[in-house]
């Protein structure tokens, strides 16, 4: 595979994307919000490469697409305690994606970096996003947070979207690039992007992953995330060594009262916020042991 070229092995990818439950008729925005349903998505594989003296993963999409599907198959077969896996940085996800976007000749696909620019962002942490398509029929594709949102081609024109469990909104510049703004529905917090770099070959990401062991919006501590029935389940360990899970809390239950000065209306139940609970463990073992109960999956 050349360095700019995203393609990887076509049984492979079909493959994947069948474990992903995906098909390449679903398109990119789809592509997008499956991987976190069905990937972790954090630090833990990071950590285990610096802590072996490796760059972390990102650059070599298709053998991380032989790993996540190792994952997917055992995960498949619902071990007890749960199926093994790392969580994957942003630059794993899109890398995956752009594979098989590209792959599947959904159009033109590149890997862009942003850098993060809200006033919460420390002074660099860079992130990775795909753009599939062209023109006015490009899509902004971010499958670390779930998110897709059609590319405005138009300079000073702005797009929105809500998929899964993130919503966005892109800004065309009239300098041609694009910011992103980004949240997730369990979130309060809005996570500001601004293009960094178009498109990047495997030798770009490698070198941003080899930036991340040292700067990064990510604590260097072990944390996981999964979309799970349209919220996000996270696991984290937290500056004390204690292990916190955040899941979402019971709904509650359905309010069939009479509207307000209609005793005659039915019960009108609108869309229930999802609300967090959050589970602190002494430890990140009992947090693990949490995450894996609740989706299935054990962080490593």
């Amino acid at each position: 595979m050349a360095r700019g070229d995203w393609h990887i092995d076509p049984g492979l990818a079909a493959e994947l994307g069948g474990a992903l439950g995906w098909r390449p008729d679903d398109g990119a925005a789809d592509l997008a919000v499956r991987l976190p349903e069905r990937v972790p998505c954090g630090s833990t594989a990071k950590l285990a490469a610096v802590a072996a003296g490796q760059v972390p993963p990102g650059d070599d999409p298709e053998a991380l697409a032989r790993r996540i599907l190792g994952h997917l198959h055992a995960r498949a077969a619902h071990p007890p305690g749960g199926a093994a896996s790392p969580s994957w940085s942003c630059w794993v996800t899109a890398t995956v994606a752009a594979a098989l976007a590209a792959t599947a000749d959904l159009g033109p696909v590149a890997v862009a970096a942003t850098r993060r620019t809200d006033d919460r962002a420390p002074d660099a942490d860079f992130h990775a996003a795909v753009v599939v398509g062209e023109g006015d029929g490009a899509w902004l594709c971010d499958p670390y947070f779930g998110l897709a949102v059609a590319l405005p081609d138009e300079p000073g024109r702005s797009e929105s979207a809500e998929r899964g469990c993130a919503s966005g909104t892109v800004r065309r510049r009239p300098d041609r690039g694009w910011d992103l703004d980004v949240r997730l529905v369990t979130w309060s917090a809005v996570l500001s992007y601004r293009l960094l770099a178009p498109t990047l070959d495997r030798g770009d990401v490698r070198s941003f992953c080899a930036v991340s062991v040292s700067h990064t919006g990510v604590p260097n501590r072990p944390y996981a995330r999964l979309h799970v029935e349209g919220a996000a389940v996270d696991v984290h360990e937290d500056e004390h060594g204690a292990g916190i899970v955040r899941h979402p809390a019971p709904s509650p239950p359905p309010d069939d009262s009479p509207a307000p000065g209609d005793a005659s209306a039915p019960g009108v139940v609108g869309p229930v916020p999802v609300l967090l609970e959050t589970t602190t463990y002494p430890d990140w073992v009992g947090a693990a042991d949490d995450f894996a109960a609740r989706t299935g999956v054990r962080i490593i």
